[in-house]
């Protein structure tokens, strides 16, 4: 299953390099023991800056698990405020699946991950495989993503014939 028409395309993604953005987890209700008097803002803001990094310096965006602090954030407003900050960035981010991101053993339809993947939002790899090429420098960079719970793969030789280098990220 894969929650986007992007993964595994046949042309690379061509830019200068990668922008790793490390467990969002956005949320309407205040994690652990934030004191923040206006939450989420801080979270958003920091995916804000990331947008603009990205962007100003032709970094594609991989967040690397828990997009969300809750599989099912139940606050539309917010889901849609995300859902504009996400689609600011000039080259889809990809997320790996963390997991605070699902109920479940995998990413289902029922968790707020599926549905921007679904959406078009972001490129949501719900499976522990290749995902893309990215193309910098001239030189071809495989990427392969494993979600939270699913086995990290101990040989990735033969996973990207076309690639110079392969990078693999993982949510464990």
């Amino acid at each position: 299953m894969i929650l986007s028409g992007r993964l595994d395309a046949e042309e690379p993604v061509v830019c200068a390099g990668l922008l790793l953005i490390g467990d969002p987890h956005v949320g309407s209700r205040r994690p652990g023991r934030r004191k923040d008097s206006a939450w989420p803002a801080p979270v958003l803001a920091k995916l804000e800056r990331c947008v603009e990094i990205a962007n100003e310096r032709d970094l594609a965006p991989v967040i690397l698990g828990d997009l969300f602090e809750h599989a099912l954030e139940p606050d539309e407003a917010l889901k849609g405020r995300l859902v504009r900050i996400l689609k600011r960035f000039r080259l889809r981010p990809l997320v790996n699946v963390g997991n605070h991101d699902m109920r479940h053993t995998v990413l289902s339809d029922g968790d707020s991950l599926a549905l921007l993947g679904t959406a078009d939002v972001v490129d949501v790899a719900p499976l522990s495989g290749p995902v893309r090429i990215i193309e910098m420098g001239g030189r071809r960079l495989g990427l392969g993503l494993t979600p939270y719970g699913q086995p990290i793969p101990t040989d990735v030789r033969g996973a990207f014939p076309r690639a110079d280098a392969v990078a693999w990220f993982t949510h464990h």
